[in-house]
């Protein structure tokens, strides 16, 4: 088993947590994919949920490798502040909930699309 599915129960029940705070009702999350084979970031779909909370969620989690960390924390700040300009149509997915200390960020999934490439 390699270390994200390792680390993949103790996210999954922390976004849980974070999600059922934010949106103020049980969420129940499915099993987790890791899209395009990265291990730091995963897909969840909300198998039961408060009626204002997306159907599914986009998880980051921040390197272990200080030297990178920074990339991860910018991001969280860069999406925060675009999230609170509240332009119309939005410019970026918006944050759901987050953990800073143990390097979550739960953020809308805008679905599959092209990418940049």
């Amino acid at each position: 088993m390699s270390e994200a599915h390792e680390r993949l129960p103790t996210i999954k029940a922390t976004v849980q947590s974070l999600l059922t705070l934010q949106y103020k009702g049980s969420v129940e999350l499915d099993a987790g994919s890791a899209p395009d084979e990265n291990d730091h970031v995963w897909r969840f779909h909300l198998l039961n949920r408060p009626a204002n909370a997306p159907s599914s969620v986009i998880v980051r989690q921040a390197y272990a490798d200080t030297r990178f960390k920074h990339f991860f924390y910018n991001e969280w700040v860069g999406l925060q502040f675009l999230s609170e300009l509240a332009t119309q149509p939005l410019v970026s997915p918006r944050i759901c909930a987050g953990d800073w200390a143990a390097g979550l960020l739960v953020i809308e999934d805008l679905g599959i699309g092209e990418d940049l490439e």
